[in-house]
């Protein structure tokens, strides 16, 4: 797994200036943690984003504060976005201790081709998109992946407890007989009933 290693900086814009750090390519961000006092940061909004979608929510990454050589292990708790922009607005870090167990979600990555889909003789829904796990914060997944060639036929379906993963290093959190993901029928169409007309009365357009 690579070391995911983030460059920030101190910052001491706040308030309605954190457009002013927007506006330069920077997103404002504060660390927290247990016998932590925030820390507020500020960082390069396009690198984060790349890195960010390319690892996951669950990865664990490093900061490299400016002037200090020292790495602080964080993971991401909160990520503000713009709901019409898309714009990076905020970032919260938690910072952890690499020798404690944390509980996270880690999220679940179909692999393999249903047959039952590739046939067309059903559609796959997916019913849990990530799982909850405890580990060390250097063993956290940053995804973990699933193989669904098994999955042939309508109704079958894969739980929790067929993920395969070190139990050794993560403990699985998730009720293991929860669904992950399922083969079901396709919807279908109910014919349309047209009411004859009550005797006496002329059908719409007949007249």
């Amino acid at each position: 797994m690579d070391k995911h290693i983030i460059p920030v900086q101190a910052r001491t814009i706040t308030g309605r200036g954190v457009k002013q750090l927007r506006a330069a390519g920077l997103v404002p961000a504060h660390i927290f943690g247990k016998n932590l006092e925030s820390i507020s940061i500020q960082l390069n909004s396009k690198d984060f984003s790349k890195l960010f979608k390319k690892v996951g929510e669950s990865a664990l990454f490093y900061l490299q504060l400016e002037d200090n050589k020292s790495e602080l292990p964080v993971l991401v708790k909160e990520v503000m976005v713009h709901p019409v922009s898309g714009q990076l607005l905020h970032i919260s870090f938690y910072q952890v201790d690499l020798k404690t167990k944390v509980t996270t979600k880690v999220p679940v990555e179909l692999v393999g081709e249903s047959a039952a889909q590739k046939d067309g003789t059903g559609v796959l829904v997916q019913q849990l998109d990530a799982i909850e796990i405890e580990a060390l914060p250097p063993a956290i997944p940053e995804k973990i992946q699933l193989d669904i060639s098994s999955l042939v036929e309508v109704g079958s379906a894969l739980h929790v407890s067929d993920i395969s993963i070190n139990t050794s290093k993560v403990t699985i959190l998730t009720e293991s007989e929860s669904i992950i993901v399922a083969v079901s029928a396709f919807a279908k169409e109910e014919p349309v009933e047209v009411a004859a007309p009550a005797e006496g009365e002329v059908a719409e357009g007949t007249e």
